[in-house]
């Protein structure tokens, strides 16, 4: 008797969430993608990392 089991090969990075995620676009001013854009680099995260934290924050605010 031979048992074959399956395996999910899941593709890419995994994921930062528990949940399903979906991505999103907006459009900034430049001078304000260039602001974020500083503020992750001196706080050591990426552009994405920085817009989840001030959706986060705002979320929380709520």
């Amino acid at each position: 008797m031979v048992l074959r089991m399956q395996m999910k090969v899941v593709m890419g990075r995994p994921s930062l969430a528990d949940e399903e995620v979906k991505p999103i676009t907006f459009r900034l001013p430049v001078s304000k993608i260039a602001a974020l854009d500083r503020r992750a680099a001196r706080e050591g995260r990426t552009r994405s990392e920085e817009l989840r934290l001030a959706v986060d924050d705002r979320l929380m605010k709520a």
